[in-house]
């Protein structure tokens, strides 16, 4: 693999200049950036505003669906077990953690657009089919609250391309996804439950035995995206769909355990189907977690081989003990944002050199890494310059 070399045709700055040269510099063109940064910034706006009017209207809905005071009071529950999931997908998602306007996006999907859309369209296909309860929870609502859900994925793979760097984060959104629909129907079950007296029952069942359905469901539609994402754009499309079959035969499955359709009794087939697959979930989410780890540690030597990182900022940045070591040291000195952009520019780094080793050479990808390995040199000498300690790498002295 070749690399442009640092600051364009002017050679390694004076620290770099006994590492080896790279070979084929790639010009970065600064207008096409431009542009496509005005395209994305209108389609974020865009978004922004249509998800803004989807959540004042799914609390309107609220509001007067079951009234402000059981909806305060459903709320209030239903927040101990989103804090739940957001605690479990932070964890997951402590390498490389997605930005705070992408994780209030999606849970704006999830909690607003997703959650009334589903109402809409369960409701009325519901009415048309004349389908009872059992029917409409373990066909219908699968299906339907699926593709909404699966919608805010391939959203966010359109306004946030550039954050969307593989598996993890594809679970990671996915997650918060289903997260904000989760909060926003445990308000619509609870403020029932507040009328029949089963709060506790209920609340129960939903958010201490099931907090995460929602977030596993689409979080195996997120995760077949960013695999895609890795490789060929041609192969997202039929990634969401892959996953998405697999979201909705998840779901159909747990709604059929609520329904006591499976076992005659929910807790034998919690025990039995829901358990094993939750553990198994967390393992998978371990494993891909290493495996992002691995990548910006293979990354961030092969640019070390090519002249754009010191062998002692590589360390730094391999590992999350190090990690944290550095952001320690640069907090003491008051530089801990400067340190946060130097790993946030090397994780976005890893991941594009990732996909150039899987789709290749393609001119998109080696003009967006030019643009990032300058911007890598530039977070690193904003950091050396905040505190005030010249040409070279950091150390913890």
């Amino acid at each position: 693999m070749s690399y442009p070399p640092p600051h364009g045709h002017q050679g390694p700055p004076a620290q770099y200049s006994h590492a080896p040269m790279p070979v084929a510099p790639v010009q970065v063109a600064p207008v096409r950036t431009t542009e496509a940064a005005v395209r994305r910034g209108g389609g974020v706006i865009t978004a922004w505003i249509l998800l803004g009017v989807a959540a004042l209207v799914m609390a309107g809905f609220l509001l007067l669906a079951v009234g402000p005071a059981a909806t305060v009071v459903s709320g209030l529950l239903g927040l101990i077990p989103l804090a739940i999931c957001l605690v479990g997908l932070r964890w997951v998602d402590r390498w490389d953690p997605e930005p705070a306007r992408w994780v209030i996006l999606a849970l704006l999907w999830g909690g607003g657009a997703a959650t009334f859309g589903s109402l809409i369209i369960e409701g009325l296909v519901g009415a048309a089919l004349n389908l009872g309860e059992t029917a409409s929870a373990v066909v219908l609502a699968p299906v339907v609250e699926e593709v909404m859900k699966g919608l805010g994925v391939l959203l966010l793979v359109l306004v946030a391309r550039r954050y969307f760097h593989g598996p993890v984060d594809g679970i990671v959104y996915g997650g918060l996804i289903g997260a904000g629909l989760a909060f926003t129907e445990n308000i619509l079950y609870l403020s029932s439950a507040l009328q029949d007296g089963s709060v506790l029952q209920t609340w129960v069942g939903r958010g201490l035995l099931g907090p995460f359905a929602h977030v596993l469901f689409t979080a195996w539609t997120g995760a077949a995206v960013g695999w895609a994402t890795e490789r060929r754009r041609g192969l997202i499309f039929p990634a969401w769909l892959g996953g998405l079959v697999l979201a909705i035969l998840g779901h159909a499955l747990w709604n059929g355990l609520a329904s006591n359709l499976l076992f005659g009794n929910f807790l034998v087939g919690y025990a039995v189907l829901q358990v094993p697959f939750f553990v198994g979930a967390v393992i998978t989410c371990v494993l891909l977690a290493r495996r992002e780890r691995r990548l910006t540690k293979d990354s961030l030597q092969a640019y070390t081989q090519a002249g754009w990182y010191l062998p002692q900022e590589a360390v730094a940045l391999s590992t999350p003990a190090m990690r944290r070591e550095s952001l320690r040291w640069a907090a003491k000195r008051g530089a801990r944002p400067q340190m946060k952009s130097v790993i946030r520019t090397a994780d976005a780094l890893a991941a594009e050199h990732q996909r150039i080793r899987a789709r290749g050479p393609e001119p998109e990808l080696l003009s967006h890494q030019a643009e990032l390995l300058q911007r890598s040199l530039s977070a690193r000498e904003s950091l050396r310059g905040a505190v005030a300690h010249g040409p070279g790498g950091w150390t913890a002295s």
